[in-house]
């Protein structure tokens, strides 16, 4: 009953210790965005980070959806020695696409030249992809399809009747 009482008390103290013997309530992300100076959502669209956190966005729901897939989806980066990267190479089974994500409302054949170089480099991929922040659908090239976020993850009120050019 005594080494009980011990082992309660050092793991209270060093929870202490680490700063973490107390509890705080979360207010929300709001908090998070007011304090990175992102009131509104135009302030949060002209940040010169948008385009990272747009990156950092689709990385996290690559990763969830990447899980949820039997067998387990694994994800990965491309980049060569000179320079040229593609942001995420997603690898299920036999399956390889190249996934490169463009804050852009107007996806061009210069935004897919990294999923170009992938492609050639690495045949046996199925495709690539450019993630965009736009409402159309393109095609820049013939193993690649610029599609845009809100289709990705079902956002209501956006149509895939919406044009497909290219």
């Amino acid at each position: 009953c005594v080494s009980v009482w011990v082992l309660c008390l050092l793991f209270c103290f060093f929870q202490a210790e680490d700063g973490i013997g107390y509890l705080v309530r979360s207010r929300g992300l709001g908090d998070v965005y007011k304090r990175q100076g992102y009131y509104t959502a135009a302030d949060l669209a002209g940040a010169r980070e948008v385009g990272a956190f747009f990156e950092t966005l689709i990385y996290q729901h690559l990763r969830v959806s990447s899980g949820l897939l039997a067998p387990r989806a694994r994800l990965h980066f491309w980049r060569t020695q000179t320079g040229d990267e593609v942001d995420f190479v997603l690898e299920h089974g036999r399956r390889v696409v190249g996934i490169e994500v463009k804050m852009t409302n107007s996806p061009g054949y210069r935004h897919s030249a990294g999923l170009v170089k992938f492609l050639a480099e690495h045949p046996q991929a199925v495709g690539g992809l450019p993630v965009h922040g736009g409402q159309t659908i393109r095609r820049p090239h013939d193993k690649i399809v610029a599609v845009p976020w809100p289709p990705l993850h079902g956002c209501p009120g956006f149509s895939i009747a919406n044009r497909v050019e290219g």
